[in-house]
């Protein structure tokens, strides 16, 4: 399975696909559950760590990932919706480890979508920003390679 990204310049919007190769209930609690989001969210060789997690409408995850010399980015997910198996939407900042958000770093919002054909499970996910420019930022901090990393590993998970 591949990786689409695209890119939605003009609307300051980024839109990734993917398809495993596995049921949705499978892929749903890879996506919303910190034992197995820490199994495959960092690209490799970082690791991400939770350290609080509650998924839930107004919750929020607090995670680091953290890098091979011990370099520490820590980001907060704040929960906006929620329909099981369906989709979500949510905030993300990046921060300090007490949650403490970066507002000079890009803030995103994503909404996540969940489609079922069986035993495989697209997902997609819209993430939006203020401005071209905090889009820019985030692709330049190594979104893409990253993201298509963490979700090859995934794949070798599901």
């Amino acid at each position: 399975m591949k990786t689409n990204i695209i890119k939605d310049l003009s609307n300051n919007r980024l839109l990734v696909q993917r398809t495993f190769d596995a049921p949705l209930a499978d892929t749903w609690r890879a996506f919303t559950e910190s034992e197995f989001l820490e199994q495959w969210w960092a690209p490799k060789p970082y690791i991400t760590k939770t350290k609080i997690m509650n998924f839930e409408k107004g919750g929020h995850w607090l995670y680091m990932m953290e890098g091979p010399t011990g370099d520490q980015h820590w980001a907060i997910v704040e929960f906006i919706t929620i329909n099981a198996m369906n989709n979500f939407e949510a905030i993300v900042h990046f921060c300090d480890a007490e949650g403490n958000k970066n507002l000079s770093l890009p803030v995103s919002t994503w909404h996540y979508q969940f489609i079922s054909s069986g035993e495989t499970t697209k997902v997609e996910i819209a993430l939006s920003y203020s401005d071209e420019a905090q889009l820019q930022r985030h692709i330049e901090m190594g979104f893409e390679a990253g993201f298509d990393m963490a979700l090859n590993t995934l794949e070798g998970i599901l």
